[in-house]
Formats: C-alpha cells, structure tokens, sequence
C-alpha cells in the first residue's frame, strides 16, 4: 500500500494457507493469527487475489526468503532486481 499498488496477486505453495485465507471462515487453527493478518493487509488493495502453486514453480520466493534471511534491515527493489532472481525469473519466463 505505500508504494501505491491496488491490484496484487499472491502465490503460495501451501495449500492449506492459501485456502485458508481465501475462506470466509474463522481460521481456529494454530497459525489462525498469522491468516488474520494476511487478510487485514489484503484489504488495504483495491483487488487481491491468492492462488495455490507448485513448490516447484515457487523458486523465486524461496530464493527471496533465503536472501532476507542474510540482510539486516528490510529492502525494496522498484525496477531492478537482485541479480540471483533476475536469472531465476528469466529461466522461469515462458519462450
């Protein structure tokens, strides 16, 4: 929302976390606050959707998390990228 996005689109590779917050539905599991959270920051977009990926086709975000995992304050890229997803998002990107 602070860099002006309305319409976002989300991918997951957890099922169970994907339709848990595409559900109307009281999540009463144990990650039940974390699927809260997810949807109040949903709400702040004009139009958001969440969909269910394979793992395999997940790269991208494991590669990104793995990276956040090295850093010591939060980052954002606007028209570039860091160089290890740019290759990964060129050798996912259909020919």
């Amino acid at each position: 929302r602070d860099l002006g996005i309305q319409h976002a689109h989300f991918e997951g590779d957890s099922l169970n976390v994907i339709k848990a917050i595409n559900s109307s539905d009281v999540d009463r599991s144990h990650i039940g606050g974390i699927i809260d959270a997810a949807k109040a920051e949903l709400a702040f977009f004009t139009k958001s959707t969440c969909s269910h990926i394979r793992r395999k086709g997940n790269s991208i975000a494991h590669e990104l998390a793995r990276f956040a995992t090295l850093i010591s304050a939060p980052r954002t890229w606007l028209g570039d990228t860091h160089p290890p997803i740019r290759s990964l998002a060129a050798a996912e990107a259909p020919n």
